[in-house]
């Protein structure tokens, strides 16, 4: 149910009589959520979606040096630090950051808009809390990626093998025939591939 701090008084979204929505206004009870737990949602979703992005390219970044795992993990354990460095420091300014401004505010049902007077204080606070949330998160995730890191260089997984770069089956490039270097791939495919 919405609570009647968040609103004024007679400022029931659906009959605009009373403080609180009621079944009898033909709103489903079942449905109803507090606006404590709106706010929390709207936080959550516009802070996870941020840091689902930032997760991503981590993982890009893990993927394109997949040719050596402990060093993957490595990169990836110092970039998790790096985005909960940069939650932290969100977390520190959340409570001045003007919370008309925030994604929070925007995704927010209008029917759980808090009153302006107390709109900074639990947004900012709401805010706040979600940012630590996702910053303890990813500490942890940076703890294991660090811990597997160091699992793989104790167990001597230094580099993936790629394929026999010395072996009897390896062609050799192409030179250039006026200067001696190695040719264009373009130019060695074309070569190798007619």
């Amino acid at each position: 149910m919405v609570a009647s701090w968040l609103h004024e008084p007679g400022s029931c979204a659906v009959c605009s009589s009373h403080e609180v929505r009621r079944p009898e206004c033909g709103v489903d009870a079942k449905r109803l959520v507090g606006p404590m737990e709106a706010i929390e949602r709207a936080a959550f979703i516009s802070v996870g979606r941020a840091y689902g992005f930032a997760g991503l390219a981590i993982v890009c970044i893990m993927f394109s040096f997949s040719f050596s795992p402990p060093f993957a993990t490595l990169i990836g354990a110092t970039l998790c630090c790096l985005a909960a460095f940069v939650l932290f420091l969100h977390a520190l300014t959340a409570r001045r950051r003007p919370y008309r401004r925030t994604e929070t505010w925007l995704i927010l049902p209008k029917e759980n808009h808090p009153r302006a007077e107390i709109a900074q204080q639990v947004i900012g606070e709401v805010l706040r809390q979600t940012y630590l949330r996702f910053s303890r998160d990813a500490l942890l995730i940076a703890a294991g990626l660090l811990a597997f890191s160091l699992v793989l260089r104790l167990a001597g997984v230094d580099e993936l093998p790629l394929g026999d770069h010395a072996g009897a089956g390896h062609q050799h490039l192409p030179t250039h025939p006026l200067s001696g270097d190695p040719a264009s791939v373009v130019e060695w495919r074309l070569r190798a591939y007619p």
